[in-house]
């Protein structure tokens, strides 16, 4: 985990990028996840990031978490270092349950 978080926390600081900012997040995904060779989607609609892989990232875990154990940790200091902790997100598809992606909704927590 912590060298996950330091190599995307150095990356990303190189890409630039305002906290907080649903477009900028996208932006990140789109040009560093394509670099390394993922098939993702992401975008920004009604407030909401849509943030979609086509790749079976986390077969190797299965049968040892599940399925929203396996994209946490990886999508929560996304969301948090990127967007900020009043930034949350849920699994919408994943491989594990019969899909054909995994798919991630995140929006801002309400106050």
């Amino acid at each position: 985990k912590t060298l996950m978080e330091y190599n995307l926390k150095e990356a990303y600081e190189s890409m630039g990028f305002t906290k907080g900012n649903l477009k900028d997040f996208c932006r990140l995904m789109n040009e560093r996840d394509k670099a390394v060779g993922l098939h993702i989607q992401c975008y920004v609609k009604n407030d909401r990031i849509y943030y979609t892989f086509f790749d079976r990232l986390f077969d190797r875990w299965k049968g040892l978490v599940s399925d929203e154990e396996a994209i946490g940790t990886f999508m929560d200091f996304k969301v948090h270092y990127l967007l900020g902790k009043d930034y949350s997100w849920t699994l919408k598809q994943h491989f594990w349950r019969g899909d054909d992606r995994i798919s991630v909704e995140i929006f801002k927590e309400k106050a």
